[in-house]
Protein backbone atom coordinates (compact mmCIF):
# COMPACT_ATOMS: atom_id res chain seq x y z
CA UNK A 1 0.00 0.00 0.00
CA UNK A 2 1.27 3.85 -0.75
CA UNK A 3 0.13 5.39 2.40
CA UNK A 4 -1.15 9.44 2.22
CA UNK A 5 2.08 11.67 1.98
CA UNK A 6 4.27 8.90 1.74
CA UNK A 7 6.62 11.36 -0.44
CA UNK A 8 6.04 14.41 1.40
CA UNK A 9 9.88 15.17 1.22
CA UNK A 10 10.66 14.21 -2.20
CA UNK A 11 9.14 17.58 -4.12
CA UNK A 12 12.22 17.45 -6.35
CA UNK A 13 11.45 14.17 -7.89
CA UNK A 14 11.62 14.13 -11.99
CA UNK A 15 10.64 10.03 -11.87
CA UNK A 16 9.41 7.26 -9.60
CA UNK A 17 9.79 3.53 -10.54
CA UNK A 18 7.63 1.38 -8.09
CA UNK A 19 7.18 -1.56 -10.61
CA UNK A 20 7.04 -5.29 -9.01
CA UNK A 21 6.12 -3.94 -5.43
CA UNK A 22 2.81 -6.13 -5.31
CA UNK A 23 1.17 -2.64 -3.83
CA UNK A 24 -2.44 -3.55 -3.74
CA UNK A 25 -3.77 0.14 -2.81
CA UNK A 26 -3.48 3.80 -3.17
CA UNK A 27 -4.72 5.76 -0.56
CA UNK A 28 -5.62 9.60 -1.56
CA UNK A 29 -3.03 12.29 -1.83
CA UNK A 30 -0.45 9.03 -2.37
CA UNK A 31 1.42 11.86 -4.27
CA UNK A 32 -0.15 14.77 -3.36
CA UNK A 33 3.91 16.56 -2.94
CA UNK A 34 5.12 15.37 -5.91
CA UNK A 35 4.67 18.41 -8.20
CA UNK A 36 7.83 18.11 -10.34
CA UNK A 37 7.17 14.44 -11.11
CA UNK A 38 7.15 13.58 -14.92
CA UNK A 39 7.25 10.14 -15.09
CA UNK A 40 4.99 7.75 -12.65
CA UNK A 41 5.84 3.67 -13.10
CA UNK A 42 3.79 1.54 -10.90
CA UNK A 43 3.12 -1.46 -13.39
CA UNK A 44 2.99 -5.19 -12.66
CA UNK A 45 1.73 -4.52 -9.15
CA UNK A 46 -2.09 -5.54 -7.85
CA UNK A 47 -4.25 -2.60 -7.90
CA UNK A 48 -7.61 -3.31 -8.57
CA UNK A 49 -8.86 0.51 -8.38
CA UNK A 50 -6.96 4.14 -8.14
CA UNK A 51 -8.86 6.60 -5.71
CA UNK A 52 -10.20 9.70 -7.23
CA UNK A 53 -7.65 11.44 -5.45
CA UNK A 54 -4.89 9.57 -5.69
CA UNK A 55 -2.82 11.10 -8.01
CA UNK A 56 -3.83 14.72 -7.15
CA UNK A 57 -0.76 16.90 -6.73
CA UNK A 58 0.82 15.30 -9.57
CA UNK A 59 0.74 18.73 -11.58
CA UNK A 60 3.98 17.92 -13.82
CA UNK A 61 3.10 14.54 -14.84
CA UNK A 62 3.58 13.20 -18.76
CA UNK A 63 3.95 9.63 -18.34
CA UNK A 64 1.71 7.13 -16.25
CA UNK A 65 2.56 3.60 -16.47
CA UNK A 66 -0.51 0.98 -14.76
CA UNK A 67 0.07 -1.49 -17.19
CA UNK A 68 0.00 -5.13 -15.33
CA UNK A 69 -2.38 -4.49 -12.77
CA UNK A 70 -5.72 -6.01 -12.35
CA UNK A 71 -7.84 -2.84 -12.87
CA UNK A 72 -11.05 -3.92 -14.18
CA UNK A 73 -12.68 -0.88 -15.68
CA UNK A 74 -12.14 2.80 -15.72
CA UNK A 75 -14.86 3.81 -13.70
CA UNK A 76 -13.83 6.82 -11.34
CA UNK A 77 -10.39 7.17 -12.88
CA UNK A 78 -8.78 10.85 -12.32
CA UNK A 79 -5.72 10.99 -14.09
CA UNK A 80 -3.62 13.94 -13.96
CA UNK A 81 -4.73 16.62 -17.47
CA UNK A 82 -1.71 17.32 -19.03
CA UNK A 83 -0.44 13.72 -19.38
CA UNK A 84 1.20 12.56 -22.83
CA UNK A 85 1.17 9.25 -22.34
CA UNK A 86 -0.61 6.78 -20.41
CA UNK A 87 -0.42 2.73 -20.51
CA UNK A 88 -3.73 0.84 -19.16
CA UNK A 89 -2.60 -2.73 -20.84
CA UNK A 90 -2.79 -6.10 -19.58
CA UNK A 91 -5.70 -4.29 -17.44
CA UNK A 92 -9.62 -3.83 -18.36
CA UNK A 93 -12.45 -5.26 -19.33
CA UNK A 94 -14.25 -2.52 -20.09
CA UNK A 95 -14.11 1.26 -20.93
CA UNK A 96 -16.74 3.21 -19.55
CA UNK A 97 -17.48 6.78 -21.75
CA UNK A 98 -15.98 9.60 -21.31
CA UNK A 99 -13.25 8.51 -19.31
CA UNK A 100 -10.52 9.85 -20.93
CA UNK A 101 -12.34 13.04 -21.64
CA UNK A 102 -10.10 15.54 -19.43
CA UNK A 103 -6.65 14.29 -21.32
CA UNK A 104 -6.72 16.74 -24.14
CA UNK A 105 -2.95 16.65 -24.51
CA UNK A 106 -2.42 12.90 -24.57
CA UNK A 107 -0.53 11.61 -27.11
CA UNK A 108 -0.03 8.20 -26.65
CA UNK A 109 -2.46 5.97 -25.31
CA UNK A 110 -1.98 1.60 -24.75
CA UNK A 111 -4.64 -0.33 -24.07
CA UNK A 112 -3.13 -3.49 -25.48
CA UNK A 113 -4.04 -7.19 -24.34
CA UNK A 114 -6.81 -6.19 -22.03
CA UNK A 115 -10.91 -7.80 -22.63
CA UNK A 116 -12.25 -4.94 -24.31
CA UNK A 117 -14.48 -5.95 -26.71
CA UNK A 118 -15.95 -2.59 -27.97
CA UNK A 119 -14.70 0.75 -28.51
CA UNK A 120 -17.77 2.75 -28.02
CA UNK A 121 -17.22 6.50 -29.56
CA UNK A 122 -17.61 8.90 -26.04
CA UNK A 123 -14.39 6.06 -24.68
CA UNK A 124 -12.22 8.50 -26.73
CA UNK A 125 -14.16 12.08 -26.35
CA UNK A 126 -11.96 15.45 -26.24
CA UNK A 127 -8.73 13.03 -26.91
CA UNK A 128 -7.86 15.73 -30.17
CA UNK A 129 -4.26 15.48 -29.59
CA UNK A 130 -4.02 11.13 -29.74
CA UNK A 131 -1.18 10.44 -32.31
CA UNK A 132 -0.72 6.58 -30.91
CA UNK A 133 -3.29 4.18 -29.93
CA UNK A 134 -2.79 0.59 -29.13
CA UNK A 135 -5.83 -1.18 -28.93
CA UNK A 136 -3.78 -4.67 -29.92
CA UNK A 137 -4.65 -8.19 -28.48
CA UNK A 138 -8.33 -7.48 -27.43
CA UNK A 139 -11.29 -9.01 -28.41
CA UNK A 140 -12.97 -5.42 -30.09
CA UNK A 141 -15.35 -6.85 -32.55
CA UNK A 142 -16.56 -3.58 -33.44
CA UNK A 143 -14.73 -0.24 -33.67
CA UNK A 144 -15.54 3.18 -33.34
CA UNK A 145 -12.64 6.08 -33.40
CA UNK A 146 -14.61 8.69 -35.48
CA UNK A 147 -13.47 10.87 -32.45
CA UNK A 148 -9.86 10.68 -33.51
CA UNK A 149 -9.36 13.24 -36.41
CA UNK A 150 -6.03 13.68 -35.41
CA UNK A 151 -4.64 9.71 -34.71
CA UNK A 152 -1.51 8.68 -36.53
CA UNK A 153 -0.60 5.23 -35.66
CA UNK A 154 -3.59 2.92 -34.79
CA UNK A 155 -2.44 -0.72 -33.54
CA UNK A 156 -5.79 -3.24 -33.99
CA UNK A 157 -4.15 -6.16 -34.63
CA UNK A 158 -5.31 -9.50 -33.04
CA UNK A 159 -8.71 -8.70 -32.52
CA UNK A 160 -12.14 -9.95 -33.52
CA UNK A 161 -12.80 -7.42 -36.13
CA UNK A 162 -14.38 -9.16 -39.36
CA UNK A 163 -16.01 -6.02 -41.31
CA UNK A 164 -13.87 -2.78 -41.78
CA UNK A 165 -15.04 0.25 -44.68
CA UNK A 166 -11.69 0.95 -45.15
CA UNK A 167 -12.95 4.14 -46.84
CA UNK A 168 -15.05 5.52 -43.85
CA UNK A 169 -12.09 4.59 -41.44
CA UNK A 170 -9.81 7.06 -44.00
CA UNK A 171 -12.40 10.00 -43.90
CA UNK A 172 -12.64 9.35 -40.10
CA UNK A 173 -9.21 9.42 -39.39
CA UNK A 174 -7.51 11.46 -41.84
CA UNK A 175 -4.35 12.16 -40.69
CA UNK A 176 -3.60 8.28 -39.87
CA UNK A 177 -0.37 7.01 -41.42
CA UNK A 178 0.18 3.54 -39.93
CA UNK A 179 -2.24 0.69 -39.00
CA UNK A 180 -2.14 -2.59 -38.15
CA UNK A 181 -4.89 -5.25 -38.75
CA UNK A 182 -3.12 -8.58 -38.94
CA UNK A 183 -4.66 -11.47 -36.79
CA UNK A 184 -8.09 -10.53 -37.27
CA UNK A 185 -11.02 -12.47 -38.56
CA UNK A 186 -12.11 -10.54 -41.48
CA UNK A 187 -14.49 -11.08 -44.11
CA UNK A 188 -13.66 -10.09 -47.70
CA UNK A 189 -17.28 -8.43 -48.67
CA UNK A 190 -16.67 -4.57 -48.57
CA UNK A 191 -13.08 -4.88 -47.64
CA UNK A 192 -10.22 -3.92 -49.91
CA UNK A 193 -6.88 -5.62 -48.59
CA UNK A 194 -6.42 -8.94 -48.35
CA UNK A 195 -8.43 -11.24 -45.84
CA UNK A 196 -7.66 -14.84 -44.68
CA UNK A 197 -10.66 -15.81 -46.05
CA UNK A 198 -10.17 -14.96 -49.37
Amino acid sequence: MVQSNTFDSFERLKGLFLDYNRIHRLESDSFSSLINLLALHISNNRLENIPNNALVGLLSLQLLDLSHNQLQSTVKFVFPSDMHTLSLSYNITHLVPRTFAKLSNLKILDLSNNFIHTTHKDVFTNLENLDILDLSYNEIDNLDLSQLKNLFRLRVNSNNLRRLNADELLRALPNLKDINLQDNNFICTGLRLRCRSC
